[in-house]
């Protein structure tokens, strides 16, 4: 035994190598095992149709038809070698294209069965396309056996994995010569055997697992965190990536193109140039060839090639939601001149429009579900005591305009549909705030004692959520003026991201300061949220963060920053300038203002 495993597996194996590595050399095994029976039958067909079984025909004319078959196939190769570039980042689609072109071969070399008359054209055509097929094999055989090396052994697997392929080949070879002395049929025998071909090919590709990018992983990874907020693992990206991509397929998108390619119009130019004077890439749409365009400024490195291509596949998300495409176009062709140009606007420069954008494409379903009924358990915050009020009591009981604070909120959220139940957390004494309070409430009403901290009180609220609940949304009880309107908008994020949190844009100059109250930079306030609550989550992320918070003893200022530490994205979903805190008396005045406005 020892010694046979001195010929098909790496030295140190399965340490040597990763773990996908078996899958991937049982379907390669299969591969070359119905590869090497194919080559019997395509070989016998070709020599009898040059002529060898044919008395008649002389020797020479037998080699000059051989020769000129292997010589086509040879220039086809040369030709072809020019495509180099492709086969280092779209290996796996074109390893799989190779095995396919290589069944066309052998189906053509068998066609001459037929034709014999029409042996030189077919067996050439055959050729080529088989050395084409071969180059390219050959070319991708390296960047697999890699991605397989632990350490410096790419030899060592490599002379592994072919060995294990010539085993193989052998033993097809063997059994194939066995069967074809009984003279079977030629189209059964190919068809039987080009189907084990190519079904084992494509789940070798499949079983690749590279730890790099190409457009067709990179792809499902954006649009899987876009509809999800999940950014697939490599095992996940590497599954869902597409193999086969055939010649007519139309590519949405085209990354470094020219000028003249990606705008129709000079207007079009003009209305998108000045979204990107800050990017090394620009972004736009051509309506008249339905395709996004990346174009590369000469400035531009491998992370703005990154930015650019996810800027464009989120662009082309929205295109292709009509929703969201008649949204921007009725709401930003005015405020970005054209349409071109609107569609262009980066999602990190002007994350108001794109959200509200987000949320029209859920509604058509290119997001996927909106949230359900009775889905969505609310853990209310009413613990604070509010010394910066300088009242009696904790400022969330105070009366504004004859209810106290905290009552606004609950009211608001127990008139919506989509809430199941309401976890209030507060001190016993103040129970009776709650209980029976407001009229008509076909949902529960929990109670949950507050924490020392907020976090522990937002942990203590999490104990008592419903398990079957799909969305857990925490709430501050002095933001008494949070509109069902803007709840609402926050729980179709969260349900899509994973997470989502309400906040409003930084309207005042932000200014770092060091101990001594001096300045020491200003902060770009494009890139800064005031955030508000609720903040919305899935409770299985809410768990697992709380876990990692009180494993690793992290300091947590708001609640998805729970999340936040899992490295798992979380959405601002734009809310309103007036869901303000009630903090002090100001405050108080300026919320009884805004209510009587309402």
């Amino acid at each position: 035994m020892a010694f046979i495993r001195s010929y098909v597996v790496p030295e140190g194996f399965p340490d040597s190598v990763t773990p996908s590595y078996v899958p991937y050399m049982t379907w390669r095994a299969l591969k070359h095992f119905f590869g090497g029976a194919m080559g019997v039958f395509t070989t016998r067909t070709l020599l009898s149709s040059v002529g060898v079984s044919q008395s008649k025909v002389t020797p020479g004319a037998i080699a000059i038809n051989w020769i000129l078959k292997d010589g086509a196939g040879r220039v086809g190769k040369m030709l072809f070698a020019r495509q180099g570039k492709k086969f280092d980042y779209d290996l796996k689609q074109l390893r799989f294209s190779s095995d396919l072109l290589l069944e066309i071969g052998a189906g053509i070399e068998l066609a001459t069965a037929a034709f014999p008359q029409f042996f030189l054209p077919m067996a050439c055509v055959a050729n080529v396309v088989k050395n084409v097929a071969a180059v390219t094999s050959t070319s991708t055989r390296t960047p697999i056996y890699k991605a397989y090396a632990r350490g410096e052994n790419i030899g060592d697997v490599t002379a592994k994995g072919e060995s294990v392929g010539n085993i193989a080949d052998l033993l097809g070879t063997g059994l194939s010569i066995f069967i074809s002395k009984r003279n079977p049929s030629l189209v059964t025998s190919f068809a039987f055997l080009s189907c084990g071909y190519l079904l084992s090919s494509y789940h070798e590709v499949r079983s690749v697992v590279l730890n790099t990018l190409n457009r067709a992983r990179f792809t499902v990874a954006v649009n899987s965190f876009i509809k999800t907020g999940h950014i697939p693992s490599l095992k996940e990206g590497n599954s869902q990536e597409t193999i086969f991509n055939p010649p007519w397929r139309h590519e949405p998108i085209a990354i470094g193109s020219r000028f003249g390619e990606a705008f129709q119009e000079p207007a079009s130019f003009v209305a998108t140039r000045p979204l990107f004077e800050d990017e090394r890439y620009m972004v736009t749409y051509n309506p008249a060839k339905d395709k996004v365009y990346a174009l590369l400024k000469d400035q531009a490195k491998s992370d703005d090639i990154i930015k650019a291509a996810f800027h464009a596949h989120v662009l082309l998300h929205f295109i292709n939601a009509s929703h969201a495409r008649k949204q921007m176009n009725s709401k930003r062709s005015d405020h970005y001149g054209n349409p071109c140009g609107s569609c262009a606007a980066a999602p990190w420069r002007h994350a108001r429009h794109w959200g509200s954008a987000i949320r029209a494409a859920k509604a058509d379903g290119a997001q996927g579900e909106a949230v359900k009924e009775r889905s969505v358990s609310v853990v209310l915050l009413s613990g604070g005591q509010g010394k910066r009020m300088g009242a009696s009591m904790p400022k969330q009981y105070l009366p504004l305009l004859g209810l106290p604070i905290a009552l606004h909120s609950l009211k608001t959220f127990c008139q919506l549909k989509e809430v199941k139940e309401v976890v209030v957390v507060c001190d016993p004494d103040y129970k009776d705030v709650f209980e029976g309070s407001i009229e008509n409430v076909q949902i529960p009403i929990k109670f949950a004692l507050p924490g020392k901290e907020r976090q522990d009180s937002v942990f203590n609220g999490l104990q008592e959520v419903d398990g079957d609940s799909e969305l857990v949304c925490i709430h501050d009880s002095a933001r008494p003026l949070v509109s069902s309107e803007d709840v609402k908008k926050v729980l179709e994020d969260a349900a899509v991201h994973g997470a989502a949190v309400l906040g409003v844009p930084v309207k005042a100059t932000i200014k770092e300061a060091d101990n001594n109250s001096f300045v020491v930079k200003t902060l770009d306030r494009k890139t800064l949220w005031e955030m508000q609550t609720p903040q919305v989550m899935k409770p299985n992320l809410l768990k697992d963060g709380f876990e990692l918070v009180k494993r690793d003893g992290l300091e947590v200022t708001d609640d998805v920053s729970i999340v936040e530490y899992l490295k798992h994205p979380v959405y601002i979903t734009e809310g309103s300038y007036t869901n303000i805190k009630v903090t002090t008396p100001d405050d108080l005045l300026l919320a009884e203002r805004l209510m009587n406005e309402k």
